[in-house]
């Protein structure tokens, strides 16, 4: 599930930007297959959602492709081929166009503006590690490029860096940044993000029930590629005040936050959704297949969620 936009985009021009509900059902749009595009498969595994986002929701959705080491060879394509597969014209698109290198990314950004994505999913720098203040800075050049609302995606299990509070405070002053990402399980710095006046989205799956309880929107999931209508009931009980149902629906998917843990994502989903039926295709390298083992481990925990009847085995 992820954040959607409206048209207008400074978070502090009220009248201009209307911040509806995050949409329950949404999902990380998976990294391209094989060596080259297959347009097919973002056809096929976009189309579902959409149709799910017209039959059942009844509101713009939002669908997110992110950097998942790719971005540079296919994202930008993959965008378009999801923009082309809404036909209702409703579906609200963020595009991951943050990396390492400042201007590469402001370039990807100015790209994805002008291919008509909605809202933009950028990451803290990696691998160079920048103090602080660089970190400001980057997010400066790439907000400024559009103005179009940003999403602050803080992973520190993957970049080594984490946004800092303090940090956090001065990207908040940045009008068209938004929400945050947030891939920490620190309650106490999601809080503050709160605080910041900023929507906070889990970016492990894992802890999105918790985020609720702090007065989170949602999350920005992978699980939901397998447990989708299940993570839209837990939010939506939780909303309207079903605490207790939201709980336990959260409680029942610990099959899925341990099919997470089985390997190194991509490869874990991409397996779990070929297990179920949907063909999503290949990884590359240096991302290989699931191992026999870890296919049997993804094996078990959908089968202890209920959803491998949906495969031809």
């Amino acid at each position: 599930m992820v954040a959607e936009f409206d048209e207008a985009t400074s978070r502090r021009d009220r009248d201009s930007l209307t911040r509806r509900q995050v949409i329950e059902r949404g999902f990380e749009a998976l990294p391209c297959d094989d060596v080259d595009i297959r347009s097919e498969t973002v056809d096929e595994h976009a189309a579902p959602c959409v149709e799910a986002h017209e039959c059942e929701l009844r509101e713009p959705f939002g669908v997110e492709f992110t950097p998942k080491g790719e971005m540079v060879i296919c994202e930008m394509t993959k965008g378009e081929r999801i923009l082309k597969v809404d036909k209702s014209g409703m579906l609200r698109v963020i595009a991951g166009t943050g990396t390492y290198d400042t201007a590469h990314s402001v370039h990807l950004t100015a790209r994805a503006h002008e291919i008509g994505v909605h809202g933009f999913l950028v990451v803290t720098p990696y691998y160079n590690k920048p103090p602080p203040r660089g970190i400001v800075e980057h997010f400066k050049a790439v907000a400024a490029t559009s103005d179009r609302p940003v999403m602050v995606y803080n992973i520190p299990s993957r970049v080594v860096i984490n946004i800092e509070p303090k940090t956090m405070a001065k990207l908040a002053e940045i009008p068209n940044v938004t929400s945050v990402k947030q891939a920490n399980d620190d309650l106490e710095q999601a809080e503050r993000i709160l605080e910041l006046g900023l929507d906070l989205y889990a970016g492990d799956d894992n802890i999105v029930y918790p985020f609720l309880e702090l007065g989170g929107k949602g999350g920005v999931c992978v699980h939901t590629h397998v447990v989708g209508p299940q993570v839209k009931e837990m939010v939506r009980r939780f909303r309207e005040g079903d605490t207790e149902g939201s709980r336990r629906i959260h409680e029942e998917l610990a099959p899925a936050y341990e099919l997470l843990a089985v390997t190194t994502g991509p490869i874990q989903i991409k397996a779990a959704l070929n297990l179920i039926g949907q063909d999503v295709g290949g990884l590359r390298l240096p991302l290989v297949e699931a191992s026999d083992e870890e296919r049997a481990q993804i094996r078990d925990c959908l089968e202890r969620l209920g959803v491998l009847q949906q495969a031809s085995v």
